[in-house]
């Protein structure tokens, strides 16, 4: 029976110029979960009493060795386990192969472009004691598409942030609103093309709102009767003509 069976080495790279072949100086993608799930076969005893649902992990070079497979059609399942640092596997959620003899599957990871952007907030001129500084750390700023992918990051202490993405696609850029009602982003949901030739830089415009001067109503003291009495003038006569 071991005669019938075949080896796959899945090979799980960084792509770096997006060409999809494995070129001699491309690094390989570590600690990738790898789910290979037989789907259909020749030999019905297989997917019967001997059902192939198989989990491993890529090496340090992004290689996985499957021994020992039924020949037959396998659903490949990529899982990055970590921060891939700026590769993306976009293709689909699962691959569909055919194995038939001994091969080599090779799995591109795409180079990431970025997305840069900042928040500017424009204050009003008048600003209660101890609200002069406005903390722009840690505020999320996510991009989407309409495909379903999101991609998020967080500002920086100026305000300043960067997302990487897989690029040939178009974003939305948003922020929440993290200031509160007394604040309003003048444009949310800025659209951008990628690769952008222009490089385009997101601003999110942050107004304050002017605040509402409240008058405090007055009302005059009540005259009492013995005020209404003119007090005698003291007059100082002087000598002379």
């Amino acid at each position: 029976w071991q005669k019938d069976t075949r080896r796959l080495k899945v090979l799980l790279f960084k792509d770096d110029n997006g060409n999809g072949v494995k070129d001699d100086l491309e690094q390989g993608v570590p600690f990738v979960k790898t789910r290979l799930r037989l789907t259909n076969s020749d030999n019905p005893n297989v997917s019967t009493q001997f059902p192939v649902d198989i989990i491993l992990l890529s090496n340090k070079a992004g290689a996985v060795n499957y021994n020992q497979l039924p020949k037959g059609f396998y659903e490949l399942t990529i899982t990055p386990l970590g921060d891939v640092r700026e590769y993306f596997f976009v293709d689909r959620s699962a691959e569909k192969l055919e194995l038939t003899k001994n091969a080599t599957y090779y799995i591109p990871f795409q180079k990431a472009t970025k997305i840069s952007g900042k928040i500017v907030v424009q204050r009003q001129k008048f600003i209660k004691a101890g609200e002069e500084t406005l903390d722009l750390t840690n505020i999320k700023i996510t991009a989407y598409n309409r495909q379903g992918n999101s991609y998020s990051s967080f500002t920086l202490s100026d305000g300043s942030f960067t997302i990487f993405l897989p690029g040939n696609n178009t974003y939305y850029v948003r922020m929440g609103n993290v200031f509160g009602p007394g604040f309003k982003i003048l444009q949310n949901d800025i659209n951008i093309s990628l690769p952008d030739s222009s490089n385009k830089e997101i601003v999110f415009n942050v107004n304050e709102i002017g605040r509402q001067v409240k008058f405090k109503e007055t009302t005059p003291k009540p005259v009492q009767p013995d005020s209404l009495k003119q007090e005698a003038l003291k007059i100082k006569i002087l000598h002379g003509k």
